[in-house]
């Protein structure tokens, strides 16, 4: 890339009037596509004053947080959501060998309980869900990964309880859905890629993009470390549950796998995947301490 190329690459990551009209553009679109709470009154299990109350705790989440925001804060927010709607898009297609499709969820299943993306993988007739806490680790504070790792391992995997997504809408499946969370790390020169091609329209370059790499090699190892500490806890329910995503997940990791091993070294290298490697590993080495 050329020197000029070059600045207007880092120029996506530094300048705030730029991020706030991509950041403007991406939720435009994320609306599109987004479940409406709304439109589920009248269903099994959704009331309107059920759905209001949860509305109603979206918004006084979002005061809250204006009121605190600084421009600093503000900038990574919109870092933030842009990256996420770019990895987003890019799940219905080729960064998961055509074999899924990626849902925005409903913004008060992002807001509160903590699920920005749904991954729908097809297995023959039936289908797998996975729900992402997608996280752009350039942050200053890089404990916010380890914290959204804590929260799924908390509340996911030691109690045996999968996250719920209540507002879930496919071409498949309408109603709320219980599924596994993983966490997606993304560096700041990936998340200037990714930002400079959605900025610019680069769709192909996009959709062959070396992240998805990075991306499937993360889920994977979650996966799998999941799964160990099932059968660590002798677990069985647990154990199936997992196995379950993992079969659909390894006909996309199969498809991928020339790919990932040409960028083993860089994937391994990679500080979010680093994070997620020694967090999960952590939380194994304790489980085996404790059922042993």
């Amino acid at each position: 890339m050329d020197r000029n190329s070059n600045e207007i690459v880092l120029d996506v990551l530094t300048n705030k009037a730029v991020l706030e009209q991509l950041n403007l553009r991406a939720e435009t679109e994320k609306r599109l596509s987004q479940p409406r709470p709304e439109k589920f009154i009248g269903l099994p299990g959704y009331s309107e004053a059920d759905i209001k109350r949860e509305l109603e705790s979206v918004e006084r989440l979002k005061s809250k947080w204006e009121e605190e925001e600084t421009p600093e804060s503000k900038h990574q927010r919109n870092l933030a959501s842009v990256v996420e709607h770019v990895v987003a898009t890019q799940f219905s297609g080729e960064w998961l060998a055509n074999k899924a499709k990626g849902h925005h969820t409903a913004e008060a299943d992002d807001v509160l309980r903590g699920v920005d993306v749904v991954a729908e993988f097809a297995q023959g007739e039936e289908r797998q869900y996975l729900g992402f806490a997608i996280d752009v680790t350039i942050a200053k504070d890089a404990s916010v990964l380890e914290q959204k790792l804590e929260r799924i391992w908390q509340k996911d995997i030691k109690t045996g309880d999968q996250a719920e997504v209540r507002y879930l809408a496919t071409e498949n499946y309408t109603g709320p859905m219980k599924l596994f969370r993983v966490v997606v790390g993304i560096n700041k020169e990936s998340a200037r890629d990714l930002i400079n091609l959605y900025r610019f329209d680069k769709k192909e370059k996009l959709s062959n993009h070396a992240f998805q790499a990075h991306l499937i090699a993360q889920i994977k190892f979650q996966l799998e470390s999941y799964l160990m500490y099932a059968r660590t806890t002798k677990n069985k329910k647990l154990e199936d549950q997992v196995s379950e995503s993992l079969r659909a997940f390894y006909e996309i990791y199969d498809a991928k796998e020339e790919m990932i091993k040409a960028g083993i070294t860089k994937i391994e290298s990679d500080p979010g995947f680093i994070r997620i490697s020694e967090f999960c590993q952590t939380q194994l080495k304790s489980a085996e301490r404790y059922f042993s």
